[in-house]
């Protein structure tokens, strides 16, 4: 490996819960800091469809974690695709079907990161899907790995 093994860490961007996102209905949130442990990662993203985590939340969660870290944002349900959003407040102006005009400028507005979630997931349900071809511009990171197909 190259580079100074101090500087790199393993975060995963995007993870639901059970709390929120009916898709992950067998993750607790309690047992977020032992798969942390278990797969080697040094911090997550708790990204839920659609809804914020409280900051009281996340915190309460990190105070039970040694060297660990555990993050909020939220996957937005665009009428463009699923977009996470880290750096979010609150999700004033930003909700299901949003299009992707306005959710990047609530992104800019907020200085917040956006990352195309699974961009090459096939959703019935998007009416306007973005290609590839046509990135929606201020656009921060393509998700590159996905368990979706």
């Amino acid at each position: 490996m190259s580079g100074d093994a101090r500087f790199r860490f393993r975060v995963d961007m995007h993870v639901h819960t059970r709390r929120y996102s009916p898709c992950a209905e067998a993750l607790d949130p309690e047992y977020l800091g032992p798969a942390m442990e278990r797969t080697g990662l040094d911090g997550l993203v708790v990204t839920e469809h659609d809804h914020l985590w409280p900051a009281e939340d996340i915190a309460l969660l990190n105070r039970r974690l040694k060297h660990k870290r555990i993050y909020r944002g939220v996957e937005v349900s665009s009428s463009n695709g699923h977009f996470i959003v880290i750096g979010l407040e609150g999700l004033d102006g930003i909700a299901p079907g949003i299009g992707i005009e306005r959710l990047m400028a609530r992104i800019v507005f907020h200085e917040a990161a956006i990352i195309w979630a699974h961009p090459y997931h096939c959703y019935g349900n998007i009416p306007a899907p973005v290609k590839g071809s046509n990135m929606p511009p201020h656009l921060h990171a393509l998700e590159a790995a996905s368990g979706v197909t």
